[in-house]
């Protein structure tokens, strides 16, 4: 399936169940202002990227509560204009690897964007807090990222409790995660 549509079903699921996600999105900006920030860090990105900038700029978060602002991913999903900025700093700390572009505040969430990669595309999810020395895989694309998030909403694995904070059963989430993203590290620990 197109991402384009995976976006819209994404979307779709997030209003079924009345998350608060929706209320922060940005909309998207244009493609040329996409590839005009990805152009000042000397990106060449994947279509799947334009794809999700253009659908959606990342979330409005400044002073709302975290618990609101989340969907699946343990992160915010960042405004272009953050990610390269964040990119260029945590290149420059030698964060992680020059072929990874941050998708979410923390920078746990990165997609791969080296074209010549066996790995291009992917999602890695790095987070040193938690004792891993290096990021590794944790989805097989973006597009199945994202319908590996609309998988959990409809099989109750995700949803929002009376509180409407994000909230996930972590074993459902597990078995739905491993059965759609084969090739990723992650899931198979």
């Amino acid at each position: 399936m197109d991402f384009r549509n995976v976006l819209v079903r994404f979307l779709e699921e997030l209003k079924r169940n009345k998350s608060p996600v929706i209320s922060f999105l940005n909309d998207g900006i244009a493609e040329q202002e996409a590839l005009a920030l990805f152009s000042r860090i000397n990106i060449s990105p994947p279509k799947c990227l334009l794809d999700l900038y253009t659908w959606k700029n990342g979330l409005y978060s400044e002073n709302i509560n975290a618990n609101y602002l989340l969907f699946g991913a343990r992160g915010i999903f960042s405004p272009l204009e953050i990610s390269t900025h964040l990119y260029v700093l945590d290149i420059e700390e030698e964060i992680y690897p020059k072929y990874l572009f941050p998708l979410f505040f923390d920078s746990t969430y990165l997609i791969n964007i080296d074209p010549l990669s066996k790995s291009f595309n992917m999602i890695y999810y790095y987070s040193p807090s938690l004792g891993m020395s290096h990021p590794i895989t944790i989805y097989d694309s973006l597009s199945k990222m994202f319908h590996t998030y609309i998988e959990c909403f409809q099989k109750k694995a995700f949803f929002y409790d009376e509180n409407k904070y994000f909230t996930e059963i972590i074993d459902d989430v597990e078995i739905i995660s491993k059965s759609l993203n084969p090739k990723s590290e992650y899931w198979k620990q």
